[in-house]
């Protein structure tokens, strides 16, 4: 068609001779140094959406090759590259195009999000990483000073033992984040349980369509599998019904009960 004639001439002779590539490559590389820059000064768990851009990124550099051993018209015959300059063409596009989108998908998935020095995901308008283990406990203070009486008398009573306290679960640096990104939840080393009970890891009280003990995400040297623990009521993965442990992959979607969906993330 004569349109996509003319395009296809302005893209690679356009511009002076430079060649309109050279736009689409300047929108590639800031969407890239841009997603690169702000995941970093936010700490976030990005490398996924990182390694996305750049390959889309480089589908430019085709384009780039081509203008350069290919000066105008008359050299395609010559050129080793000449016959190939359509579907290079078309690469080149995407490679411009691609980038700015998935630095909009980032943007909107992040969009108000920050990450503590401990790995937390949190809202940025709350100040500070609301999660517990950042909470300061005052000291306890002394008991008070009463007066000394001479002792009474008293029967033996059985000395009471103080259970000791259980010990905090330590944190992965791994999220099941809501999709809207507004709630997240940290997972922790080797199991995480999954369900509306509050002895649950991760309660999700607002659905009463989930069950008391769901589902529960185990780890082993990284790389974590959920795993289905009510025979009744089964989770999703990317739509799919779990019934049987299954490995969890970056961005993987996971619905819980019928209104409940989270999506996996991990900064690994």
């Amino acid at each position: 068609m004569p349109a996509t004639n003319s395009f296809f001439n302005w893209f690679y002779y356009g511009l002076g001779n430079l060649g309109g590539w050279f736009l689409f490559f300047l929108v590639a590389l800031a969407a890239v140094v841009w997603l690169f820059y702000d995941s970093a000064s936010r700490r976030l768990p990005a490398l996924g959406w990182r390694l996305g851009i750049s390959l889309a990124a480089f589908l430019i550099l085709p384009a780039a090759l081509y203008r350069f051993t290919v000066n105008n018209v008359t050299d395609v015959v010559s050129s080793p590259l000449g016959p190939f300059g359509e579907p290079i063409f078309y690469l080149g596009v995407l490679g411009g195009i691609l980038p700015l989108v998935l630095a909009i998908g980032y943007y909107v998935t992040y969009q108000g999000l920050v990450v503590c020095p401990q790995g937390h995901v949190y809202e940025a308008s709350k100040g500070k990483c609301p999660h517990p283990s950042h909470q300061q406990h005052l000291p306890t203070p002394p008991p008070p000073v009463r007066p000394v009486t001479k002792p009474r008398k008293q029967e033996p009573v059985a000395e009471e033992t103080e259970l000791p306290a259980r010990p905090l679960k330590k944190h992965l640096n791994a999220w099941l984040i809501t999709t809207d990104g507004r709630r997240n939840y940290q997972l922790y080393v080797e199991e995480t349980k999954i369900g509306r009970s509050p002895s649950s890891d991760i309660v999700l009280e607002g659905d009463k369509s989930v069950s008391r003990e769901s589902a529960r995400i185990m780890e082993q040297n990284g790389r974590f599998r959920l795993y289905p623990v009510n025979p009744g009521v089964y989770p999703r993965l990317n739509s799919n019904v779990v019934r049987q442990p299954t490995l969890l992959e970056p961005d993987d979607e996971i619905q819980f009960g019928e209104d409940t969906t989270l999506r996996f993330v991990t900064s690994r």
